[in-house]
């Protein structure tokens, strides 16, 4: 579950927030949402993949290019990041070089990553 109008999962505001299932949308207002759990909201990452789609934190993206690899979406040093195996490169750079398409989440889909061995962050 992707929410763009999070602004910091950190503040107090929030805390009562998720609390109470609301988010605040950019202008300050709560707003009651039905969660299925808190913690499947990913951060946006502010980039978009080749169909305009927002990619956030937790998502799958593939490249569309030969080898089709699958990614998956994290922050690392800072940095947002997609992680194949024990390989990870700047979500910036892929974005950069190759198609991207985003193609799930690891929260919805984890069967997309399966077999994989992402030792990055885990």
């Amino acid at each position: 579950m992707h929410e763009d109008d999070i602004i910091s999962k950190g503040s107090t505001s929030l805390n009562y927030a998720f609390q109470s299932k609301c988010i605040i949308d950019k202008k300050g207002f709560y707003t009651k949402i039905p969660f299925r759990n808190i913690d499947t909201i990913g951060q946006f990452t502010g980039f978009k993949d080749i169909d305009g789609k927002e990619i956030y934190e937790g998502d799958i993206i593939q490249r569309e290019e030969k080898p089709k690899q699958t990614y998956k979406i994290e922050m690392i040093d800072g940095v947002w990041c997609g992680v194949f195996g024990y390989d990870y490169q700047s979500l910036n750079w892929l974005l950069l070089y190759y198609s991207i398409k985003v193609i799930g989440n690891i929260h919805d889909n984890p069967e997309l990553l399966e077999g994989r061995k992402d030792k990055i962050n885990d």
